[in-house]
């Protein structure tokens, strides 16, 4: 990988915890629907990722990609930490 893909990944992996834990600051403080938290988390994502700006180098473009990956990738984290043993079918 070139240096740009490998910054772009540490800044999505970087972000994708903070972007969790404000997702989850938003679904206690409103009442998001469950169906909408991929995009909140989406839009969170690139909010953080846009404001990064003293932590990288990177281009604005490239840290909304980052953001984006982040909140995606922070959606998965949620579902793939949650308890799944009764929703079995």
């Amino acid at each position: 990988m070139d240096v740009f893909t490998t910054t772009v990944l540490f800044a999505a992996t970087v972000l994708a915890a903070v972007t969790m834990g404000m997702v989850q600051v938003i679904k206690t403080i409103g009442k998001v629907p469950a169906n909408y938290i991929p995009a909140v988390a989406a839009v969170v994502g690139i909010l953080l990722g846009l404001i990064s700006f003293p932590f990288t180098d990177l281009d604005v473009y490239s840290r909304g990609w980052a953001g984006l990956i982040a909140g995606l990738a922070s959606t998965g984290l949620y579902e793939f930490t949650q308890d799944r043993r009764n929703r079995a079918k």
